[in-house]
Order: structure tokens, then C-alpha cells, then sequence
């Protein structure tokens, strides 16, 4: 049965919104006016609905983490899927609430669980879909949602921290800019007047500030043109694979950034394949899903190699020497880990040091970028400020 959106008036003419399950839109108008509510507008939540451009909100790493973790809860407690899920509907605030409810109404149809999450794929990628599937044929799915639910955790806190730490940058770049794009268009061109009514010959650091002025004023628009240009240059060179897995390639020489850029990825991997192996599911299956699951990159073309590997009867650290992608340290514990057969605890192991790494390298990067664009900023400004100030100064020791 379809899932509604609704805005609505209630009887106290206060704004009222939420989902409501009906058969049609007008059935569902009818609802909400049986309920007191007077609706004004009526949408049906569709998956495409639920994206983060949709209205009703977009998708949270850490709403789905909670419910993986509650709906493992109540299992564990005995409590049937479907009520499991009514409950976590009713615990859900944000946009997952009506997704919830079109599983739990495909469920109450007779629909197994990893059917009813595959309607919603901008919502459940192919690694849950997966995990899940493993753990309802086993009768394992508490366990398996409990794996889950630790590894959505752990993708939410890592991009949750990298946001947080960008935050003040970001602040003092945008600040930053606006100061310099506010002196330069308003306060320089006013006191540049007033020095040449004077009649007094402008320094060059004075000229220099003053066609910069000048460009700014007159041909911001192109800069800012040029800028959305670029950035939707790259937007579209992002989207063709070919180019994406070159630029992916030139970023790993970067000094810094490559390196943090291949541990996060290393980290992410292991994860989601120490998550799988966990709920036994095979290995070469396991590599495939982490392949599905990931954006296409060049490390989905090493994960490709690896599968292709295992399958032809080869040592998992065959493929991966070939590329050069991963460490040898990575190499040589995954190879000891499937020859051992204790692979998934060197995931968990690898998984849990490139982790920390990765955070160390973070907050390394963070303290030389913060006091490097401090004074990048504080020499820029003060550049504004000396070249405005210095024909006054000159002035003032021309009068004494």
C-alpha cells in the first residue's frame, strides 16, 4: 500500500506534517480528515523521494546505524519482524520513518526482509542487502544486523569527523574571502578617490591593489563564471571512469593527501569485507558485493583482480602485488590471514590501524592547514590594508 507525505492544519490551525498509508491520495485526505487534520498537501514517498534533494528529507548514515541496532534489539527479544519494524517506524522522526513503513507493509505481505529493503536501494546498498540475506537464510539475522549496524557506525563517525574537522577551514576561507572581496569592491575604490583628488601619485603597491580593485568590480561576474565553469568541468570529468581513475591515481602521489587518501580507502574496504566474512559469506562473493557497494574507482578494478585471483585458484597477495595499491604490510597480512584461515580478524585488525591512522593524519593535516591559511589569510589582508595606508603615510610626510 502506498506511503503519503502530508502537510496538514489541525484543529487548532497549528502546521502538522508526517506519512500516512493509504490506497490512493484521496483516500488519504480522507484519513487525515477522520483524524482531525485539515492536509494541504499530499505527496507520495517514493524512493527517489527519499534522496537528500527530496522534500521530506535525505538519507542518514545514522538513522539507518539505529535502525539496524533496534531492530537487532528487538529480535533478539523475540518480537516478530513486523512489529520489530512498527516499532522502529514509530521510534523514526526524519525520512526513513515512511521507508520503514513500506518494508514493514512488504513484510506484513509475506515478503522476506532483504526483498522488502531491495525496493529501496538509494536507502539499503548491496552490502546490507547482502549481509541481510545471509543472515535470514542462516537464522542468524540478529547477529548479522548487529554487524551491520557497527559497520554503518563506523562509515558515519569517520565522514562525521571529517566534517566536523573541515568546519573552522571552511569558516576561515569563506570569512576570509569575503573580507578581502568586501575591501578591495567598497573600502579601497572610496579612499583611492579621494588620494587621486588630491593630486597625489599612487605607489605601486597602490596601483597594484587598485587594478585588482578595479577587476573585481568590473569583471567579478566572469571570475565567479569561470569558478562554477570549472567546478562543473569537474563534476562532469568525476563522471567518466576512465578520467576518474586517472585523477585518483595522481592524488595518491600527492605527499599528504595520497597517503591519507589510500588508508582512509584501505580502512573502508576492510571493513566492509571483515563485516561480510563475519555472517559467512564466501569470500569471492564477499569481494564482489564490497565491489558493488563501493563508487567505481581503481580500487573496485583491484578488488575485480583479487576476486578473479581467488577464483583461478591463485594467493589472494598474487593480484594485489600487481597493482601496487596496497601496502606490502596489507599484502602480507591478508595473505597470512587466508592461509591461517583467521582472514576476517586481520580485517578487523587492519581495519582498526588504518582507522587510527587515518584520524592521526587528520588532525596532523588540520593543525599545519588552520595556522597556514591563518596566515595566509593575515598577509593577504595585510597587504590590502599596507598598499591603503601607504600613499597616506607618504602624504602626511610630505606635509611635515
Amino acid at each position: 500500500m502506498p506511503v503519503y507525505g502530508y502537510e496538514a492544519l489541525d484543529a487548532r490551525v497549528q502546521p502538522a506534517r508526517g506519512t500516512v498509508t493509504a490506497e490512493s491520495a484521496p483516500a488519504a485526505r480522507a484519513l487525515l480528515r477522520r483524524q482531525g487534520l485539515r492536509p494541504t498537501r499530499i505527496d507520495e514517498v517514493r524512493p527517489k523521494a527519499a534522496v537528500a534533494r527530496g522534500r521530506f528529507g535525505g538519507r542518514s548514515a545514522g538513522a539507518v546505524a539505529e535502525l539496524w541496532r533496534n531492530l537487532q534489539v528487538l529480535l533478539d527479544a523475540g518480537v516478530p519482524l513486523a512489529e520489530s519494524l512498527a516499532v522502529c517506524r514509530k521510534q523514526q522522526r526524519g525520512a526513513l520513518r515512511p521507508i520503514i513503513q513500506q518494508v514493514e507493509e512488504s513484510i506484513r505481505r509475506g515478503s522476506g526482509l532483504r526483498e522488502a529493503l531491495a525496493s529501496h536501494p538509494l536507502w539499503f546498498d548491496r552490502l546490507a542487502l547482502a549481509i541481510v540475506g545471509v543472515g535470514e537464510s542462516a537464522g542468524s539475522l540478529p547477529q548479522a544486523l548487529r554487524e551491520l549496524s557497527d559497520c554503518e557506525s563506523s562509515r558515519e563517525r569517520t565522514g562525521s569527523q571529517l566534517f566536523t574537522a573541515l568546519i573552522y577551514p571552511a569558516i576561515l576561507i569563506t570569512v576570509g574571502t569575503g573580507v578581502v572581496i568586501f575591501l578591495s569592491t567598497y573600502v579601497v575604490p572610496q579612499l583611492i578617490e579621494v588620494l587621486e583628488s588630491a593630486g597625489r601619485s599612487l605607489p605601486w603597491p597602490t596601483r597594484l591593489l587598485q587594478a585588482v580593485s578595479g577587476f573585481l568590480i568590473h569583471w567579478g561576474w566572469l571570475l565567479a563564471a569561470g569558478v562554477v565553469l570549472a567546478l562543473f568541468t569537474l563534476g562532469a570529468a568525476l563522471r567518466n571512469g576512465a578520467t576518474r581513475r586517472r585523477l585518483q591515481r595522481t592524488l595518491l602521489k600527492v605527499p599528504i593527501f595520497g597517503d591519507l587518501y589510500r588508508k582512509a580507502w584501505i580502512a573502508r574496504i576492510c571493513m566492509m569485507l571483515a563485516t561480510l566474512l563475519k555472517t559467512d559469506v564466501r569470500f569471492v562473493a564477499a569481494v564482489r558485493t564490497v565491489r558493488d557497494a563501493l563508487p567505481d574507482s581503481i580500487f573496485t578494478d583491484e578488488l575485480d583482480a583479487v576476486a578473479r585471483g581467488v577464483e583461478a585458484g591463485q594467493d589472494i597477495a598474487a593480484p594485489l602485488e600487481v597493482s601496487g595499491l596496497m601496502p606490502p604490510l596489507v599484502i602480507q597480512l591478508l595473505s597470512v590471514g587466508q592461509q591461517s584461515g583467521s582472514l576476517p580478524d586481520m580485517l578487523v585488525q587492519l581495519r582498526t590501524g588504518y582507522e587510527r591512522e587515518v584520524q592521526v593524519s587528520q588532525t596532523r593535516l588540520l593543525a599545519i592547514l588552520e595556522p597556514a591559511l591563518i596566515v595566509g589569510l593575515a598577509l593577504i589582508i595585510g597587504l590590502v590594508v599596507f598598499a591603503t595606508v601607504l600613499p597616506i603615510l607618504e602624504t602626511t610626510r610630505v606635509v611635515q
